[in-house]
């Protein structure tokens, strides 16, 4: 079985809901935070039951004290996250905060490897993607190392992510021993 890098923090069943703001712990680290910008994404599979979720790179020795939350500071892409960290404890909601315009990316855009093209949180087509040799519509952050649809935001993977996804993704980004 493979290790996840979270600590269980508190489990949970209550509804998500958009704004609600998270704690996570991964293994040995600070609290670090994230953000539900909608509850009904629809990642693929034809029913829009998927959490979209931004985690952001601000970190805090107290979950009870959360640093300011921008959209332009995030760890890793915006991706689709189910239930399963809040109801085995890996995230924590802490409050929700009505989202502003400015919390949000206009158009938040995913690689969907299957039918190779980029989509946005509802599954809809942004653009196809257009062969190497005409060009290509990815911008690379040398900072963050994250990738860019043209102006739009950070390019996340269109996929189901579970607790063991996310945590390995987190362990990664933070340079944390992980088994894939």
């Amino acid at each position: 079985m493979k290790k996840i890098n979270l600590e269980i923090l508190k489990k949970d069943r209550k509804k998500r809901g958009v704004g609600d703001i998270f704690a996570f712990k991964p293994t040995g680290q600070d609290y670090y935070f994230g953000r539900i910008i909608k509850t009904d994404a629809d990642c693929g599979f034809g029913c829009p039951t998927a959490n979209l979720v931004y985690v952001y790179d601000v970190c805090s020795k107290e979950k009870s004290k959360i640093p300011p939350l921008n959209k332009d500071n995030l760890l890793i892409p915006p991706f689709f996250i189910n239930n399963l960290p809040w109801t085995r404890g890996y995230f924590e909601t802490l409050i929700n905060e009505t989202l502003k315009k400015n919390d949000v990316f206009e158009n938040n855009v995913f690689w969907n490897p299957v039918d190779e093209n980029y989509v946005d949180e509802n599954n809809k087509v942004v653009k196809k993607k257009l062969p190497w040799k005409y060009g290509f519509f990815e911008i690379v952050n040398r900072k963050t190392k994250m990738k860019y649809y043209e102006n739009f935001s950070p390019i996340g993977f269109s996929a189901l992510s579970g607790y063991g996804s996310f945590s390995n993704k987190i362990s990664k980004k933070l340079g944390i021993f992980y088994e894939e």
